[in-house]
């Protein structure tokens, strides 16, 4: 063991005398050595170094050959923890002070010496000397030495051991290791003394805490298994997690002073160690390097039980979102049924009357051909050619009839008679109808036919009209092609434009069709998209300042090596904002303006149905400039998409 040292060298029998006694209380615990000489000095020096001792302190008297401040110079480098004192004259302080600003001495006594000031100042040294051993234990020397000075030393070491042990970086260890290193002190700390029966061993099926009820204790599992449960709303018991060697049973609860969170009961044969507040108390006390261990567990243990708790909410989150939309897409598949079946019924019902419609004119065709038996020869021969035109043709324009109309009035009575021929498309017969007696009643009867021409001719292309428009309707509400089919793309994107006819008057609609061989695909889901999109692109233009020129702009293509096929929906409408333009597809999220109608789901169903296709839909938008609306769709000719 090492043997702390103090050498006095004084030459003046007084002053020596003064020191002896002033440092005989420090010999219980420090070895004194004095000199009267340089020589002795070094002799004692050399004593020292080979017991292998320590220089704590040296008192050394300037007046000694003037060697003194030498001495103390040269044994810097070999004991730079020494406490060195100087005792010189007055006269000298001057040289002192130099020595002292250099770091080379730390106190210096001048003649007349005074016991009780000398005692005072080798007492501050000695300690001084001491606090700067780490390794030494300071409360030992505290019985000679400024026991003040060293409690409180001693109190802020282990308060800065704690700390350190504290934020130690345990991460660097997993948490069997640190569990390892709680559960090994714990069974050295009960190995000497167990009086508290803290080790136990449980068999399968034991309660250690029940949910609701206070808990007195802290379990640490150094070997088999605990599931933890807890009650929901039907009270019906579901196990949460389960804990393994390392565990902690019961933290919480014993911390906070709370009922338990949960019902903890072992699954197989356990072996615990078991705290109550005071054992755990004494274990702490008794080894303070496991305070830290143990409040790092206890933080690891309460963290992973956050992580756990924050990734169970993200779960119940994404089922929760998962649910809502799968409820919105029911919402609007049930909505859409109902459409259909809504639309199907006013199809059937509007069929009856237009196909009546259309078996009626063919009825007044030939109807009126046995009405007119009576008319002149002539006029039954040409009726029939302006009756057929009449059907066929559209009406001439005014510009064109003004012309043809100049060209015969010469040969006919008026104006008006020229107009009528044009109009009946007879120019060409102008020199019969010169020619007979009665112009004038042959037009008359002629007209009679083209006027029943042109009635039929708007029956018919009204009829046709609406027929198609049924049909349309038709085939977007019909319940049966909810199946996978080989089907035109095309025909789906015009059964849809005919839907939006009375919106698409005044917006000129370009078709860019390229090619596209039919190909497999939900047909009425796809339409569902296409509608979406198009109503879309005419609220667009609706809303913009160019609404007079509105465009539509539909472009297909099937892609390079027939991998997929192309639909672009391009409108000139006000665009969308960046911003915005990142979320249209979120569910309940819409860029309509307050007061339009916009519940934020057609397009968010537009992607459910695009995906379920395996193709993509994105947007492209330029405020002011319109916005493109691209779908991706696979080409299947052969075999349809998996669901």
């Amino acid at each position: 063991m090492t043997q702390y040292c103090v050498l006095c060298i004084e030459d003046q029998p007084h002053n020596l005398a003064l020191f002896e006694r002033a440092l005989k209380p420090f010999e219980r615990k420090f070895k004194l050595f004095t000199a009267q000489t340089i020589t002795e000095a070094y002799a004692h020096l050399d004593t020292i170094r080979q017991q292998h001792n320590e220089l704590a302190l040296v008192i050394a008297a300037q007046s000694i050959n003037n060697s003194a401040s030498q001495l103390l110079v040269e044994l810097e480098p070999h004991y730079s923890c020494c406490r060195k004192i100087l005792t010189c004259d007055p006269s000298q302080l001057e040289s002192v002070l130099i020595t002292i600003n250099e770091g080379r001495l730390d106190h210096c006594f001048t003649p007349p010496l005074q016991f009780e000031h000398t005692y005072d100042i080798v007492k501050k040294e000695l300690t001084e000397f001491i606090l700067s051993q780490a390794k030494v234990d300071w409360l030992a020397y505290g019985s000679v030495l400024d026991s003040q000075k060293i409690i409180r030393a001693h109190i802020d070491k282990r308060i800065h051991a704690y700390r350190s042990d504290f934020i130690r970086d345990y991460h660097s260890i997993s948490d069997d290791e640190l569990s390892e290193k709680v559960c090994n002190a714990l069974d050295d700390f009960f190995s000497k003394n167990d009086a508290s029966n803290a080790i136990r061993q449980y068999s399968a099926n034991h309660l250690l805490t029940n949910e609701g009820t206070a808990n007195q204790f802290l379990w640490f599992i150094t070997q088999g298994e605990v599931a933890l449960y807890k009650q929901d709303e039907h009270g019906t018991r579901r196990e949460v997690v389960r804990h393994g060697k390392g565990g902690i049973i019961g933290g919480m609860s014993f911390v906070t002073g709370e009922p338990s969170f949960s019902t903890a009961i072992t699954l197989s044969a356990t072996h615990v160690i078991k705290l109550d507040k005071e054992t755990f108390t004494e274990v702490m006390h008794s080894n303070t390097s496991l305070l830290p261990l143990f409040t790092n567990l206890l933080l690891r243990h309460f963290n992973r039980r956050l992580q756990r708790s924050i990734d169970t909410k993200l779960q119940l989150q994404h089922t929760f979102e998962s649910l809502e939309a799968a409820q919105t897409q029911l919402v609007e598949n049930e909505r859409m049924v109902l459409l259909g079946q809504l639309v199907a019924g006013v199809a059937h019902e509007l069929n009856n009357p237009i196909s009546a419609i259309l078996r009626s004119s063919d009825t007044l065709i030939e109807q009126m051909s046995q009405d007119t038996e009576q008319f002149h020869s002539i006029s039954k021969q040409l009726g029939k050619e302006v009756l057929d035109r009449a059907l066929r043709s559209n009406p001439i324009p005014t510009r064109l009839l003004r012309e043809k109309s100049k060209a015969i009035v010469y040969k006919l009575s008026n104006k008006q008679q020229a107009k009528s021929v044009v109009q009946m498309g007879l120019d060409r017969h102008i020199d019969i109808l010169s020619q007979q007696p009665n112009p004038t009643l042959l037009l008359q009867e002629l007209n009679h036919y083209y006027t029943a021409g042109t009635t039929l001719r708007s029956i018919n292309v009204c009829s046709q009209r609406i027929a198609d428009m049924v049909k349309s309707l038709k085939s977007y509400a019909r319940s049966d092609q909810e199946s996978i089919q080989l089907v035109d793309i095309h025909e789906g994107i015009e059964d849809t434009l005919v839907i939006f006819e009375n919106r698409l008057k005044h917006i000129h609609v370009e078709r860019d069709y390229h090619d596209l061989p039919p190909t497999y695909c939900r047909p009425i889901a796809l339409q569902q998209v296409w509608t979406n999109l198009v109503s879309n692109a005419l609220d667009a233009i609706d809303l913009s300042s160019n609404t007079v020129n509105g465009q539509l702009t539909i472009h297909t293509q099937l892609l390079a090596d027939s991998h997929g096929l192309e639909i672009r929906f391009k409108d000139n409408g006000c665009g969308i904002e960046p911003q915005q333009l990142e979320r249209i597809f979120e569910l309940n999220y819409t860029t309509k303006k307050q007061g339009d109608f916009g519940l934020g789901i057609g397009l968010s169903i537009c992607r459910q149905i695009v995906h379920q296709h395996n193709g993509t839909i994105r947007a492209d938008s330029v405020i002011n400039d319109g916005t493109q609306m691209i779908v991706h769709l696979p080409f299947y000719p052969h075999s349809p998409p998996t669901a």
